[in-house]
C-alpha cells in the first residue's frame, strides 16, 4: 500500500561466499542417511565454487542495509548477470514460451 509505515526489501543473493553447501550438517537426524540429496557430484563441485568465488557476506550486508536505509525495494548485488536473466525471463513469460534452466556459471 502507498504510504504504509512497513518498508520490505528483497534480495536476490546470487552466488555468496557463505557455508551454504555445507548445510547438510544441520540436517535432522532422520534424513541423515542422505537420500534427500539429489544433485550429481559434478553439478555440486559447479555450485561449490562458483559459492566459493562468490561475494563477501559482508558486501551483501552492506548493499542491504543501502537498499533498507534509501527505501530501495530490490537489492540484487550481481547486477551485471541479473538484469539479462531477469530480462529473458520476462520475455519468457509475455510470450509464452517454456521456461530454460540458465547456464550453469563457468569453473
Amino acid at each position: 500500500m502507498v504510504g504504509a509505515p512497513i518498508k520490505v526489501s528483497v534480495l536476490c543473493p546470487g552466488f555468496v561466499s557463505t557455508k551454504i553447501a555445507d548445510s547438510g550438517r544441520n540436517r535432522p537426524g532422520a534424513l541423515a542417511d542422505g537420500s534427500a540429496k539429489i544433485q550429481p557430484a559434478e553439478f555440486e563441485q559447479v555450485i561449490r565454487a562458483a559459492i566459493a568465488g562468490g561475494l563477501d557476506p559482508a558486501i551483501v550486508g552492506n548493499l542491504v542495509f543501502e537498499a533498507i536505509r534509501d527505501e530501495r525495494f530490490y537489492v540484487l548485488p550481481h547486477p551485471e548477470l541479473t538484469a539479462n536473466r531477469v530480462r529473458d525471463r520476462l520475455e519468457g513469460i509475455l510470450e509464452n514460451r517454456q521456461p530454460t534452466a540458465a547456464p550453469l556459471p563457468p569453473r
